[in-house]
């Protein structure tokens, strides 16, 4: 059964169990799931608000999360059973998807919060030239990043790409998934440039760095601008089978976008900043501070679907938005 065809099933089903059910009420439980993400990463700060305001709950889902280190690991613990639900990428979901798995996109997750920031005596010629001819001060530099093989090392690719490098212009060093890490990488000298990701700014101090691209502020040529970075996702088969699971689950999820990105919760998303990366206060302020922008929607439209293509590994095609993104889960955000 192609991925199409199982979609279509799972949006009819979902549709007859609201107009059967219009007056689902939170004292309903329509099942429990585990959740796989990113430990300690806010990447899953939209599912961990949920969890944290009952917002599942709310919906009739009990929801467990659980950590884990790579995005290959997430995806065979999706394609195993293990999890229901958790975050992709397409870095890791293309090439599944070429030897004939299937997975579908429910919600997306943060878009970019990526800035390159240098040693602050270290030479930039061209630092006052417009992004993206500054990026070619970047050849023969060592650069922090989180882990070989991920969407990240491919956004670094497509931001040399926009400068006239190439991957081997540059050494890559990595550094670990936690910011504590590459920042560590960084004061000791063992890189020139870091690919600065949440809480890197925030640990580092004033005179300790210098910006060489602000790349969160710069939207003309940028090709990692409001990127997507994850996706939650399901196997096509869980979701065909558990119609009502992922109803609840997207619904929860809308609840819980709308929740961030209103004003009037903002200690409350602090809260849960701290507690799912074990930040003080303090931290966790200055973190909502300058991302509370990153959780705009968890809507997957086909302009921001089609910047993808930029992740894929060699060799691995883009599906088609509407082959792999369920869109009764859509419709319901």
């Amino acid at each position: 059964m192609n991925c199409k065809h199982v979609f279509s099933l799972a949006a009819t089903a979902i549709a007859s169990m609201l107009l059967l059910n219009p007056a689902a009420t939170a004292a309903e439980s329509v099942g429990e799931i585990t959740y796989i993400g990113y430990h300690g990463a806010p990447l899953n700060l939209i599912e961990q608000v949920a969890i944290d305001q009952g917002l599942f709950e709310k919906h009739g889902l009990k929801v467990t999360f659980t950590g884990a280190g790579s995005g290959q690991q997430m995806a065979a613990a999706l394609l195993g059973g293990s999890a229901e639900v958790g975050v992709m990428t397409t870095t890791v979901t293309a090439p599944l998807m070429k030897s004939g798995q299937c997975i579908t996109y429910l919600t997306s997750g943060p878009r970019t919060y990526y800035n390159l920031l240098a040693q602050p005596d270290l030479d930039l010629p061209n630092a006052d030239k417009p992004f993206p001819e500054n990026l070619v001060d970047l050849k023969g530099k060592k650069i922090a990043l989180n882990a070989r093989g991920t969407a990240l090392e491919s956004m670094i690719n497509a931001l040399l790409a926009e400068a006239g490098l190439q991957p081997e212009d540059v050494t890559l060093i990595a550094t670990g998934g936690p910011a504590a890490n590459a920042v560590a990488a960084f004061r000791a000298g063992q890189v020139d440039v870091m690919m600065a990701y949440p809480i890197s700014e925030q640990l580092l101090q004033p005179g300790e760095y210098k910006d060489l691209s602000r790349l969160m502020d710069i939207e003309g040529g940028n090709p990692i601008f409001n990127l997507t970075q994850v996706f939650s996702a399901t196997s096509c088969d869980y979701a065909e089978k558990n119609p009502d699971v992922i109803a609840a689950f997207c619904k929860a999820s809308g609840d819980s976008y709308r929740f961030v990105n209103d004003p009037a919760n903002r200690e409350q998303v602090i809260k849960t900043i701290q507690s799912i990366m074990s930040l003080d206060e303090a931290t966790a302020t200055a973190f909502w501070n300058q991302y509370n922008g990153t959780w705009p929607t968890g809507v997957i439209d086909e302009a921001s679907y089609a910047k993808q293509e930029i992740l894929l590994p060699k060799d691995a095609t883009l599906p088609a938005r509407d082959e792999v993104v369920h869109q009764a889960c859509q419709d319901l955000l």
